[in-house]
């Protein structure tokens, strides 16, 4: 990309005609879903695994449980609430431009890209910034709240699952100077890396 030079579209026309695309697809193609799907599941019986080690035998008595489940439930409404926000700072922050946020997803704006590492940290921020902030949460409370905290931290990843996935594919694609963008297509969002 020439310096100075703004994306006027994320029209996949416009990346055709100007730019070499290395990879595009859309988050409703069978084989992302499908992909999304395989993680999805390894994580939560990992996950599943780890907390029935680490929590349930740990809750002994029903008030212990109540405890549990008042702390869990409020907690895992804001994590859930907060996972496209963090993407969508990270993403201003690179691109200079506000993304479009919805409930369940966030968006480049159609003149806007971001680098390789740019689009790695903006997706893996939610999951990085949550379990860190959990984490040091995990410290300053008491043990029966503390199980609630791990709990989150081991749930939180079943959310950020496409979030991995698109990640590792930025990573992996070859050459310089890749760059990320995304369009709103008629059904799901089309991401494009390019080579800019």
């Amino acid at each position: 990309m020439e310096d100075g030079e703004k994306m006027k579209s994320n029209n996949l026309d416009y990346y055709q005609d100007k730019y070499k695309i290395i990879v595009r697809f859309n988050d409703t193609e069978p084989r992302v879903q499908r992909e999304v799907v395989l993680l999805l599941t390894a994580i939560i019986v990992i996950g599943a695994g780890l907390l029935y080690i680490v929590v349930l035998k740990n809750i002994k008595s029903i008030p212990d449980m109540r405890d549990f489940l008042v702390t869990l439930i409020p907690l895992a409404i804001v994590v859930m609430l907060m996972h496209e926000p963090i993407h969508a700072i990270f993403l201003r922050f690179f691109s200079k431009q506000k993304p479009q946020v919805k409930i369940n997803c966030t968006i480049l704006r159609p003149n806007a890209s971001v680098s390789r590492k740019e689009g790695i940290v903006s997706y893996l921020a939610p999951f990085l910034v949550l379990t860190i902030l959990l984490i040091i949460i995990t410290f300053l409370v008491k043990s029966i709240v503390q199980l609630a905290f791990i709990t989150l931290i081991v749930a939180n990843a079943a959310p950020c699952c496409q979030d991995f996935l698109f990640s590792f594919w930025l990573f992996n694609c070859n050459g310089s100077n890749i760059r990320l963008a995304h369009e709103k297509g008629k059904k799901g969002i089309d991401t494009i890396f390019f080579q800019g």
